[in-house]
């Protein structure tokens, strides 16, 4: 069977950095990629991403475990930089390749490859936290975002907790860690002697970015 597959060293790349950003508008934009691929095997081959939020994304396609496919889906829970296997039931067990996946409304529609047929599924139930409120999704954020002097960075902890908020550059190199706890839910970070680009502000697993301008 003829098989044409994107593969990506490495699989998934991240957007790094952004030379400027003012008022709204990218000056002299320059996009910067690093590898992503955490929790992916290195046999996987991808044929479709989808974006469902900002944190939220899924990547479909197959692993060469040769002399056979596996139809494999990953999602990701932090833009892109780690990534688990998740369960997919109803398909087909002669669709040996998920060729392209797209999220509409409410509900993915997922595009198949099999010995000698082709199929497409739509999902009955949603496999995520879509159309949910993210506690952490809609907690943890900086404003104003992008900054160059400032920055508040808020963050959703339980009650009488302690933890450590990270902060990382777009190479992830940790720069500096603050002590946080549940009496407030947000710090103000002086940033005004990092450099331009991205970075990440990692509680207990749940990271958001932000940008320095």
């Amino acid at each position: 069977m003829d098989r044409k597959f994107l593969k990506m060293k490495k699989l998934i790349y991240s957007i790094a950095t952004l030379s400027m950003l003012l008022g709204g508008q990218t000056a002299n934009a320059q996009l910067t990629f690093f590898e992503s691929n955490n929790g992916i095997p290195s046999n996987f081959y991808v044929n479709g991403i989808v974006p469902v939020t900002s944190s939220e994304i899924y990547i479909a396609g197959a692993i060469n475990n040769s002399p056979g496919w596996v139809p494999k889906i990953y999602k990701s829970n932090d833009g892109g930089n780690n990534w688990n296997e998740i369960t997919v039931s109803g398909i087909n067990y002669s669709q040996s390749m998920y060729n392209s996946i797209c999220y509409i409304g409410s509900k993915f529609l997922l595009a198949t490859q099999g010995s000698g047929t082709n199929e497409v599924y739509a999902s009955i139930d949603i496999v995520s936290s879509i159309n949910q409120i993210n506690k952490n999704e809609y907690i943890q954020k900086c404003f104003p975002n992008p900054a160059n002097s400032e920055i508040n960075l808020t963050y959703y902890l339980n009650d009488n907790v302690i933890s450590i908020m990270k902060i990382y550059n777009f190479q992830g190199q940790l720069i500096e860690e603050k002590r946080i706890d549940s009496n407030d839910n947000k710090i103000l970070l002086d940033i005004s002697g990092y450099t331009r680009g991205i970075y990440f502000y990692e509680v207990n697993g749940v990271s958001s970015r932000f940008i320095v301008y």
